[in-house]
């Protein structure tokens, strides 16, 4: 089933940069740190999520842990609901509801077509 939803609140995503992962496995293992010059704007554009063709995107495992975490928040069986609740409830991202905070809330999109996929 492809659900469109629609954010409720800002969204802060943080991916792991294939920097930010070999500085964690150097600590790891012991290695020392080498100095390298910061570049904010860099570690930002390797924070967001991006899909094969380059736009933003965000991972569906994500969407997938709220929609099964919102269950906790309906009696209902509704697919639609549960999508709701993992939106609200859960959310997606940094400082999600989940989490303590108040980003990464979304919602069904009702202005767009639900489509059913066999699976």
């Amino acid at each position: 089933m492809l659900v469109p939803v629609i954010g409720t609140a800002p969204l802060i995503v943080h991916a792991w940069s294939a920097k930010a992962k070999q500085i964690m496995l150097d600590a790891q293992q012991g290695r020392k740190k080498q100095k390298t010059i910061r570049d904010p704007e860099g570690d930002f554009q390797e924070s967001i999520y991006r899909m094969a063709d380059g736009s933003v995107g965000f991972p569906a495992a994500a969407f997938k842990s709220a929609v099964v975490g919102g269950a906790r928040f309906y009696d209902k069986s509704s697919v639609l609901a549960l999508v709701d609740a993992g939106g609200t409830g859960d959310g997606v991202g940094e400082w999600r509801p989940e989490k303590g905070g108040t980003f990464g809330t979304f919602q069904v999109n009702d202005e767009l077509e639900i489509v059913e996929v066999a699976g």
